[in-house]
């Protein structure tokens, strides 16, 4: 099976390791994003789940005669893999915890990414206000310089200044 992997995705599983889904033999490929099975039979991609879209693990018991990995999806919807061979336990024990890890990765990439998406309406927020009216609602600079230096530095403070010295001269006018 030829996988094409989007920018930034990389290739963590080959088809090394056997799976059954659905009765059916399969083999394992996961890249940082994906979860995907494929069908050893017709070497079509059957099933290929996003990370991000997994809300949960289940293993079946230590004691159980089939070695399972189910994957709870959104809608009450899942998906139960059979590891099969030699060492199914440490396999599916393995994958189960790069699993894991992917998930905590793109939890913690979804909260930078809200983090960053607030500080960003923040500052547009402040910018947007005309200069009087953004001295009133921060009290004084001290928000405007922050957030200068957050965006990053001399081209902001530049276009804040031009901005400044526009208002000023409106007031000066206008007076």
């Amino acid at each position: 099976m030829s996988l094409r992997l989007e920018a930034g995705e990389e290739l963590l599983e080959n088809g090394t390791v056997a799976l059954r889904h659905n009765k059916q033999d399969g083999k394992l490929y996961m890249t940082t994003r994906r979860f995907i099975w494929a069908n050893t039979t017709n070497r079509e991609m059957a099933v290929s789940i996003l990370v991000a879209t997994i809300l949960k693990q289940r293993v079946s018991a230590a004691d159980a005669k089939r070695v399972k990995l189910e994957l709870v999806l959104p809608n009450d919807d899942h998906k139960v893999f059979e590891f099969v061979g030699a060492n199914a336990v440490e396999t599916r024990d393995r994958i189960k915890d790069t699993i894991i890890q992917l998930m905590a990765k793109v939890a913690s990439d979804k909260e930078a990414q809200a983090q960053a998406q607030k500080q960003q309406q923040q500052l547009e927020a402040a910018t947007a206000l005309p200069m009087p009216a953004r001295k009133a609602a921060t009290g004084s600079n001290a928000l405007r310089n922050l957030l200068i230096k957050k965006a990053g530095g001399a081209s902001v403070q530049a276009q804040a200044a031009s901005r400044d010295k526009l208002a000023a001269s409106a007031a000066a006018a206008a007076a």
